[in-house]
């Protein structure tokens, strides 16, 4: 199909209490039908490096300042910048040169609509809004949370949010009151700043007016509302992993004084508190440590989101810098918080999911499968979009023996794969794969048989076995699956534990978390 070109004019206002305008360069959107193709969950370089970034944020006084330079507009009162592009040619920020005016200047407006005296027919219609966009976008935007005085940088992809039945030329507007938040960007806004004052919930307001509509002024607009998130006030603690317990899952050769041919998934707690940091680790593949066994380990200190530890543990490497990547509520256990954290020891970085509800991190390692197909958990997991953004998506591993039927390449009657999916996008194994290791699942078989699986590579590019499969048939959504292999005398023995580990390559290892998992076994007939 003849994909449709919507070009857009885009002015920003900036509500902090009062107004500040400020002036945005081209931008040009393209759409099937007028319709979005990308999730407003899923931001990808290719989105961010083609969407224009916004001029500084500008006051009044900074605008009259520039005025008596000779540079910039003698009148500035009440106005909105707008810039329109002509409608039919696929532009880039790099290939234009944008004029602005005053939008409510009556000889710009009366040049704007010269070659079209009626433009706001009744047979034209006003833009709509995509209410399936609209959803999502809300959805993104009740994963965030925000507290004051904690720094927040959130992206949110609004491209598909308006359709125009015409296929006209569209103004967009955009109106944000959050206290202590800048807005940048376009279709992928970035909001960026530090909550200043508590309020009951900020607002981000988006309208668009076609240019058959130009002269009807105010009500010439669609506008689309969203709820932002309540900034909530801050805690005593200068970082937010000071004061409280936190939870993480580590990985062993050797566990409570066994060894093991292969690695092992256990939890792990740290509390930093008074510049002091405590530690304590489970001797089992399923408890976490309970709080009365943390002992003191050494001390840190705050460097702006990052903890530095000193430790003369030579299991913590003398000095380990942690670095809060991402904090977010979870959108697969409810009423949990999730921190990303990436820890760098000098030699070697891992990156986790923390949390500080011990129940919640219990259950990544006691996850039940094989009492039917395709039985898992889900855990949210992020995928870096770049160096800042993330991405939230979901995981889940489950092991299944067909018994007399066979499942793998090898002869085994036994299937288990890691499932990875986009929260309302599709995903390609040749955008996800290439981060990746290997992935191990591994555990004691029957007959002394320690069971190690292994894969075989479809894609000879790849070090997994990678293929995609539709997760949803109405959305036609795609998702990853991550194929293990075993051998036919491999058996899983019921009720016995095992870990799956998934390992990011060396040079990602700072943005993309080490997946584990422990999954206790059930046999079908059980």
């Amino acid at each position: 199909m003849k994909k449709k070109i919507i070009v857009v004019a885009i002015s920003i206002a900036l509500i902090t209490g009062g107004f500040a305008f400020f002036p945005v360069s081209g931008f040009n959107a393209q759409s099937n039908d007028g319709k979005t193709n990308e999730s407003p969950t899923h931001t990808n370089k290719s989105n961010l490096n083609n969407s224009l970034e916004l001029k500084e944020i500008v006051d009044k006084k900074s605008l009259q300042n520039h005025s008596e330079k000779g540079t910039g507009p003698e009148e500035y009162d009440d106005s909105v910048w707008e810039q329109h592009l002509s409608s039919n040619d696929d532009l880039t920020a790099n290939q234009i040169q944008p004029e602005y005016w005053l939008a409510n200047s009556d000889k710009d407006q009366e040049e704007t609509n010269s070659n079209n005296p009626k433009l706001a027919s009744e047979s034209n219609a006003k833009p709509t809004i995509n209410h399936d966009i609209h959803q999502q976008i809300q959805a993104t935007i009740n994963q965030w949370s925000w507290a004051i005085g904690a720094p927040v940088r959130e992206s949110l992809n609004i491209a598909g949010l308006f359709e125009d039945p015409e296929n006209d030329l569209l103004s967009i507007r955009i109106e944000l009151q959050a206290q202590g938040i800048r807005l940048s960007g376009y279709p992928v806004l970035l909001l960026s700043g530090t909550p200043t004052t508590q309020t009951q919930s900020g607002s981000l307001t988006i309208l668009a007016r076609d240019n058959a509509h130009d002269s009807e002024k105010d009500s010439g607009w669609v506008s689309a509302h969203f709820h932002l998130p309540i900034s909530t006030l801050p805690t005593n603690n200068s970082h937010p992993l000071e004061g409280d317990t936190f939870y993480r899952l580590e990985t062993t050769y050797s566990l409570a004084g066994k060894q093991t041919t292969y690695e092992v998934v256990y939890c792990e707690a740290f509390k930093f508190t008074n510049q002091e940091v405590y530690f304590a680790a489970s001797t089992n593949k399923i408890d976490c440590p309970e709080e009365d066994k943390l002992k003191p380990i050494g001390q840190y200190e705050i460097s702006g989101n990052q903890i530095i530890l000193a430790s003369n543990l030579s299991h913590f490497d003398a000095q380990q810098t942690w670095t809060l990547r991402k904090q977010y509520d979870s959108v697969q256990q409810p009423d949990s918080v999730n921190y990303f954290v990436s820890v760098d020891s000098g030699k070697h970085i891992e990156s986790y999911t923390m949390l500080k509800n011990k129940v919640m991190m219990e259950k990544r390692i006691n996850n039940i499968t094989g009492q039917y197909v395709f039985q898992m958990a889900w855990f949210d997991f992020l995928l870096p979009i770049d160096d800042e953004e993330f991405m939230i998506t979901k995981i889940g591993n489950y092991i299944y023996d067909y018994k007399d039927q066979v499942a793998g390449e090898n002869g085994e009657t036994t299937d288990s794969d890691l499932n990875l999916v986009g929260l309302n996008t599709s995903l390609s194994c040749a955008s996800v794969a290439p981060w990746f290791e290997n992935g191990v699942l591994a555990g004691p078989g029957k007959y002394d048989i320690d069971i190690i699986s292994t894969t075989n590579p479809t894609n000879p590019q790849f070090t997994l076995d990678c293929f995609e499969f539709v997760n949803n048939d109405q959305t036609k959504q795609i998702a990853l699956a991550f194929d293990l292999v075993y051998t036919p005398y491999e058996e899983f023995i019921h009720g016995e534990i095992y870990s799956y580990i998934l390992k990011p390559k060396p040079q990602y290892a700072d943005k993309i978390e080490e997946i584990k998992l422990n999954l206790i076994y059930t046999s079908p007939q059980s």
